[in-house]
């Protein structure tokens, strides 16, 4: 893949999630903004990345009542918020539609991951695509099971031993596969405002559309918890995530 069409692909970085479970840390900030090694906090890390892998085009959709937590980003990625909050990771991003003009790469904030994910995500041809951690999953896990190696479903519901493995919120759709990912998209919103933005891939999905997924082989671990947070920050010590 040429530099040029690496340069075209845009980020949009979902940061507008209530974080209930974090709350003890983050009662003020999204847990997007926790340190998580020396001065850099998640969403710088994922920035830093993107900006390295050649994704300069970065938005950040983030919760209005956080708005003036993300003033000191406004020299580095767009900041935009829905009109409302509260409402599920797939109204943020249809929120920010208008912005579905190139390549595109969706990612959850609360995720911390290498350079090497993003990198094969970028590379992959395929319209659209998810990362998948191939493990035994938990009921909060965000699911896919899977039939001819194709994605076949995606949510937390699906029951862990139909689990291929856990989606772990990086996903790429391509430029030419814009059009129906916003029909999809807007489908869903009609039907539930509330959905996480993987679960609209299953609209695609029952309409026939082929969603493929790459099987990362290089560690990452969202953050959930507070248990998450210590078990991060460690990790990023014993550069254990580089």
């Amino acid at each position: 893949m040429s530099s040029a069409k690496i340069a075209k692909m845009k980020a949009i970085i979902l940061a507008a999630g209530p974080s209930w479970r974090m709350y003890s840390l983050a009662q003020d900030k999204p847990k997007c903004l926790l340190p998580i090694s020396g001065q850099e906090n998640i969403l710088d890390r994922q920035i830093r990345i993107l900006k390295q892998s050649g994704v300069s085009d970065i938005t950040v959709v983030v919760a209005f009542r956080h708005k003036k937590s993300f003033d000191d980003y406004e020299d580095q990625v767009s900041i935009f918020h829905p009109p409302h909050d509260g409402l599920g990771s797939a109204y943020s991003l249809w929120s920010a539609r208008e912005r579905f003009d190139d390549d595109l790469l969706i990612v959850n904030s609360d995720v911390i991951f290498n350079q090497k994910i993003i990198k094969d995500l970028i590379k992959n041809r395929n319209v659209y695509c998810f990362v998948v951690s191939r493990k035994k999953c938990d009921r909060e896990d965000q699911k896919v099971r899977v039939e001819n190696r194709l994605i076949a479903e995606v949510g937390k519901y699906i029951l862990s031993e139909e689990a291929y493995g856990e989606f772990i919120g990086l996903a790429k759709v391509a430029k030419r596969g814009i059009k129906k990912f916003q029909e999809a998209l807007d489908q869903a919103i009609k039907d539930n405002p509330y959905l996480f933005y993987a679960e609209v891939f299953n609209y695609l999905i029952k309409r026939g559309t082929r969603l493929h997924f790459i099987k990362t082989t290089t560690p990452w671990i969202e953050v959930d918890t507070p248990k998450d947070y210590q078990r991060a920050k460690e990790m990023l010590r014993l550069n254990y995530l580089d």
